[in-house]
């Protein structure tokens, strides 16, 4: 019986790394998605900025 105890738990470890591994991929995505967000709002200010010192000339 302590063998079949030990396979549940082993087999639930797996369940609970595999969850860990998605939700961490899920994050990843997120993140990666929200850099490229950042970006594109720091290039579209550096534009304006841009605009604003040509017209103050």
């Amino acid at each position: 019986m302590a063998r079949g105890a030990r396979d549940i738990q082993l087999q639930e470890l797996k369940d609970t790394i595999s969850q860990l591994n998605t939700t961490i991929s899920a994050q990843t995505t997120v993140t990666v998605q929200l850099q490229k967000t950042l970006q594109d709002a720091e290039n579209r200010e550096a534009e304006h900025q841009k605009r604003e010192a040509v017209l103050q000339k």
